[in-house]
């Protein structure tokens, strides 16, 4: 059977992102919401299950974050409510492939931002929305909500990529008011 290029740029991310959890560098978190237990949260490294805990409360909760409006230059991404925001300095790439996302355009060979996009389009997963966190020393976390059914994946990642994925989608940005 021949695969087309797109097929086959396809079937190589996934096994890459296989490949990452396999080899414990990238850790999920898999939500399961059950109307009679609450939220069960499983936390994996590679492919390696290392908890599960079900709770009451709401992990998920976006009490204490503020919606804002997306922006980027060339190595800056803003992140704007009314008069206040925060800038994010990043790679003119990252900022060129956040900004395509924005416009929902395509460069002349797909990134892997738009084999993403494919990818989770194709199998029904859709990005539900980003929390942005601040860290120590002006570092930034995001978090990147995906759902399909009953069912969400919570995967930490680098803001930028997050943005990246939330702009093709049109998703909403969040970010922890005490950041703004």
């Amino acid at each position: 059977m021949l695969l087309t290029r797109r097929r086959r740029r396809k079937l190589e991310i996934a096994v890459v992102v296989i490949l990452l959890v396999a080899a414990g560098m990238l850790s999920i978190k898999l939500f399961h919401m059950n109307g009679a237990t609450g939220l069960t949260t499983t936390v994996t490294e590679g492919l390696k299950e290392v908890s599960t805990l079900t709770t009451q409360g709401d992990p998920l909760s976006l009490d204490d974050f503020t919606r804002v409006k997306l922006g980027v230059t060339p190595g800056k991404i803003f992140l704007v409510d009314n008069c206040t925001g925060m800038v994010i300095r990043t790679s003119m790439s990252k900022t060129l492939t956040i900004q395509r996302g924005m416009d929902h355009s395509y460069d002349f060979r797909p990134d892997v931002y738009d084999t993403a996009y494919d990818i989770m389009e194709n199998y029904g997963i859709l990005p539900q929305y980003v929390k942005i966190t601040k860290g120590r020393d002006d570092v930034y976390y995001a978090q990147l909500l995906m759902g399909k059914e009953n069912k969400l994946l919570d995967i930490d990642t680098k803001p930028s990529d997050a943005l990246a994925i939330a702009a093709r989608f049109s998703v909403p940005v969040y970010v922890q008011t005490d950041a703004l």
